[in-house]
């Protein structure tokens, strides 16, 4: 089964489901509320593992509960974490998701005080062991010499 390298982002989702969207400056109850990982290419990578693929994610986590509790869902996932890095400044990106059931809309409120991961984390990756390569765009300053490499 091939070798995937997931490069992007993961966060930590609190969804709240509600009967309808509230009003502005309304205060409203929530029927449920589930805190999940989620992000793009940790959930790409989330899903491929889950077919089978050996999976491996390089992103930025912080260096708290939340970026462990993100660094633990991958690993339960079956998604290596080995090359992600570790910051010790900032937070976890959140994502704030409130679900309507009335239309089935979303919306999502988004978070982050955290590093992006770079070129100089990404150099340290021996790129040969891997078969498929998933770039999510995310810092774009970088990705075009990260893609080079």
């Amino acid at each position: 089964m091939a070798r995937i390298l997931g490069t992007g982002n993961a966060t930590v989702d609190i969804v709240h489901s509600l009967t309808a969207y509230p009003a502005e400056n309304d205060e409203v109850r929530c029927d449920s509320r589930v805190m999940s990982r989620g992000g793009n290419a940790a959930n790409t990578l989330v899903v491929l593992a889950g077919l089978g693929y050996r999976c491996s994610w390089a992103g930025m986590l912080s260096d708290d509960a939340e970026g462990r509790f993100v660094q633990q869902d991958l690993a339960s996932n079956g998604v290596d974490t080995r090359h992600c890095s570790v910051s010790p400044r900032g937070a976890m990106p959140v994502s704030t998701v409130i679900l309507s059931a009335a239309t089935g809309s979303r919306t999502i409120v988004h978070y982050r005080d955290l590093p992006e991961y770079g070129l100089t984390d990404f150099e340290g990756i021996m790129l040969g062991y891997f078969d498929w390569l998933h770039f999510e765009g995310r810092n774009t300053a970088a990705l075009a010499c990260m893609l080079e490499r």
